[in-house]
């Protein structure tokens, strides 16, 4: 029925045609998008069917390593509970873990929460505070149970655990990388910190925070929990002219992006009078013309053109960078939602983490 009816609608265009040489101009535009999409469709093939050779390359490995694996996981389990125990013990009562004077504020400029605001919305980190940990917070008056009843609480960041896993265990290692260097901008409380050191083989981790609050909090972390062997923090805007240096110092093989600048920009600079909009456009410009080196992998929630959308930046992202599908086909995402035990909800939180490769 579609293609009857995507038929009809062609002819009706070809019939407009009035002379020759229109219809000549028609018809190599028809085959100009022909060729695009079939180039298109015949690179995310061969981006599948390789990481499908590598997972059955590397099949009868696993197997062989399976009561290892599941040793260590264990042990890597127990550390990251003891991570978050101390990020609980530090926060004490800010269940919100919000720094004082922090002010988020919802974009609600953005298509995707133009319905939340200040009395409908609780901002939970869902990497510290899961959902029977929410439960339990609502029950105990701690958190607002009619807002958590409503489904109106609102997960800004960090990414969950599940999606950190989905992203250091399935992702990255089949891109083939190893032993890199990655930067994680906005790293807040260290979730993807300390998630790259136990789930990676990252050699050195970077943390790059703006607020003195939560560079504090880390540091205390990954002192208590011995993990300054490979974490570096430090306390900068990556926009600014030491951010940048930083980024081109250490020139990391993968770059994070999780959240990092929709909530916390602000509404209208009165000084400046730059709007939100503005403010994230200056934002891409400056990093999107910094991080130029090809093969660099850039990790992004939400993904690069929602956010570019949204800013109404001029950037053309075909230029930048090329979405990679790692992870992604249905074989590897039923493998991991087998594994972890994950439910289906849990599985559209892992595509919503973007990967790219610049040019």
């Amino acid at each position: 029925m579609f293609e009857n009816e995507l038929k009809e609608e062609i002819l009706s265009v070809i019939f407009q045609c009035e002379s020759e040489k229109e219809c000549e101009n028609l018809k190599d535009f028809f085959c100009d998008a022909m060729n695009q999409y079939k180039s298109k469709l015949n690179q995310y093939k061969s981006e599948v069917n390789q990481h499908n050779a590598e997972l059955n390359q590397h099949a009868d490995v696993d197997n062989a390593n399976c009561c290892s694996s599941a040793s260590n996981s264990f042990d890597k389990d127990e550390k990251i509970e003891s991570i978050i125990e101390t990020i609980r013990e530090e926060l004490g009562d800010n269940y919100l873990a919000l720094a004082p004077k922090e002010n988020i504020t919802i974009p609600t400029w953005s298509f995707n929460y133009e319905s939340y605001n200040d009395t409908n919305t609780v901002h939970v980190d869902n990497f510290i505070y899961r959902d029977e940990d929410v439960d339990e917070l609502c029950e105990a008056g701690k958190l607002n149970r009619n807002i958590c009843a409503d489904c109106h609480s609102l997960n800004v960041q960090p990414a969950s655990l599940h999606q950190l896993r989905w992203l250091f265990e399935v992702a990255i290692p089949s891109l083939g990388l190893h032993n890199f260097t990655l930067l994680d901008v906005g790293s807040r409380l260290g979730s993807v910190l300390y998630s790259a050191y136990l789930y990676s083989s990252a050699k050195k981790i970077i943390g790059v925070e703006i607020n003195e609050y939560f560079h504090n909090l880390q540091l205390k972390v990954v002192k208590q929990e011995k993990l300054d062997d490979r974490i570096s923090l430090y306390l900068n805007d990556i926009t600014s002219d030491a951010g940048l240096n930083l980024l081109s110092t250490v020139s990391p093989q993968i770059i994070i992006f999780n959240n990092v600048f929709q909530f916390f920009i602000g509404e209208k600079d009165e000084k400046s009078g730059n709007t939100s909009k503005s403010k994230l456009r200056k934002i891409w410009k400056v990093i999107s013309n910094s991080i130029r080196k090809s093969g660099t992998i850039i990790v992004s929630i939400p993904s690069l053109e929602e956010q570019f959308a949204e800013a109404e930046s001029p950037i053309d992202l075909t230029q930048w960078v090329r979405e990679s599908y790692v992870g992604k086909n249905p074989r590897e995402l039923k493998r991991f939602k087998k594994d972890y035990g994950l439910q289906l909800e849990d599985m559209n939180d892992i595509t919503s983490v973007f990967i790219y490769q610049v040019i």
